[in-house]
């Protein structure tokens, strides 16, 4: 419902290249009988199409007439709402947050669909086995979250893409295992995108280190009106950009590191078939992550308190990378 009141005010208010196919599309299920569509489906996640050959191969089953369809749609939605959401994180524009609130709306009602449909078919609670822990967090995550944008309601929205990110990670825990020796579950993408994205992600900490002690030896300069010193004759930058700048690049750490978890859970729970909970590693990353979630908001929420994100980046920092000294991960 919030997905087609935004699309039908789009409509009516906004002229843009591809109007008149997004309405088109809109209105097939006034023109198409529902069996109509529910064909085109079937063909487009069939077993013949592209999108049902990459699930099988990928998790060994159909994924038409599977509860695992709608894990994986949970997981899509989410992963969109966090794209979107971060893009609202550089350029502030609200249409962008509403956009990202509608589709992680839309990723919670595939939830309460799965897990009713669960519970009717298996006659009893939705937690049968330790996989269905994450999604079950997940969504006790979104009926909290939910709950107090009711009463809060604008303010609490800019929470949306921390809440968005945290589900993705959980969802994709959720994923089925399929039978790999450790020579395909090394040589898989998942595998390579999760070094990939750790990588950039420690690469951009120790920068954001070296950013913010520019800023404590630049204001310590400023103050002492040591004008002839390196950082203000050479460097020629000033203190508000070097906010800025460190600002931006703790929200590409959040991204870099989401996406690092994203693929490791991918990884850990359909190729190695490893329970989370036994993965300190695992607990490690979702910890750091968590940590510069909650740095890149309070950012959002008390923008003013700018030299405290520059103290609170150089303390994650320091933990990210004694992490990656004692666990070489």
């Amino acid at each position: 419902i919030p997905a087609g009141i935004f699309l039908a005010r789009i409509i009516a208010w906004r002229r843009f290249i591809g109007r008149n196919l997004l309405q088109t599309l809109l209105a097939l299920p006034l023109l198409l009988p529902p069996t109509v569509l529910g064909f085109y489906l079937l063909v487009i996640m069939g077993n013949k199409s592209v999108i049902g050959q990459a699930y099988e191969s990928l998790f060994d089953g159909p994924l038409v007439f599977s509860f695992q369809g709608l894990v994986i749609a949970s997981l899509i939605f989410y992963l969109i709402s966090s794209i979107i959401l971060w893009i609202y994180l550089f350029n502030r524009k609200t249409v962008l947050k509403k956009i990202g609130f509608s589709t992680l709306g839309i990723g919670y009602i595939t939830q309460i669909v799965y897990i009713g449909i669960r519970d009717i078919k298996e006659k009893t609670f939705y937690i049968s086995t330790h996989s269905d822990i994450p999604f079950f967090l997940a969504f006790i995550l979104m009926t909290i979250f939910y709950f107090f944008v009711f009463f809060y309601k604008e303010k609490l929205k800019e929470l949306s893409s921390f809440v968005s990110t945290i589900n993705t990670v959980l969802i994709a825990l959720t994923l089925p295992h399929i039978y790999a020796d450790d020579k395909v579950s090394l040589k898989n993408i998942w595998f390579h995108l999760h070094i990939i994205f750790s990588t950039v992600s420690l690469g951009l900490i120790i920068f954001s280190f070296i950013i913010a002690l520019i800023y404590f030896f630049l204001e310590r300069d400023l103050k002492a009106k040591n004008l002839n010193s390196f950082f203000i004759s050479k460097l020629s930058i000033s203190l508000t950009t070097i906010q800025n700048l460190v600002s931006k690049i703790n929200i590409l750490i959040f991204i870099s590191l989401t996406l690092s978890l994203v693929a490791s859970s991918i990884w850990v729970s359909v190729y190695k078939n490893i329970h989370w909970l036994t993965q300190p590693r695992e607990f490690g990353l979702i910890g750091i992550l968590i940590y510069y979630g909650v740095l890149v908001h309070l950012g959002l929420f008390f923008p003013q308190r700018k030299k405290l994100q520059i103290k609170a980046t150089i303390v994650g920092a320091l933990i990210s990378i004694l992490m990656f000294v004692f666990t070489k991960h």
